[in-house]
């Protein structure tokens, strides 16, 4: 099951790294290349359920026993977020995510590491 997450949550990302979120993922060979991960991140034009889901991974991997798992703070900018996003995406297709995670993701609650 994918989550949904919050428009407020969203909207936030979408300020702090400057492009929209679209709610359907792109599929796999698809014809437009433009949101395809290989396309490197300041040439992207929006992101997805995806892109969080990696980012939050990574962030967890990342800050490991020093994070609370439901605290994830907002990216600090896009360059910051697309890094992690490309490290979660790497823990997923090496399957290195847990696999239990998958019911937390509900329950994630999100801060500004500037407050």
């Amino acid at each position: 099951m994918i989550p949904n997450f919050d428009k407020d949550v969203l909207g936030k990302i979408e300020k702090i790294i400057g492009i929209p979120f679209i709610s359907d993922s792109y599929a796999i060979g698809a014809v437009c290349f433009a949101n395809n991960d290989e396309v490197r991140p300041e040439f992207r034009e929006s992101f997805n359920t995806f892109h969080v889901l990696d980012y939050i991974n990574a962030v967890i991997c990342k800050y490991g026993d020093k994070a609370n798992f439901y605290k994830i703070p907002y990216p600090e900018d896009s360059t910051s977020f697309w890094e992690l996003v490309a490290i979660g995406t790497k823990l997923r297709k090496n399957d290195s995510v847990d696999k239990t995670r998958n019911e937390n993701y509900f329950k994630v609650k999100w801060y500004s590491k500037n407050k």
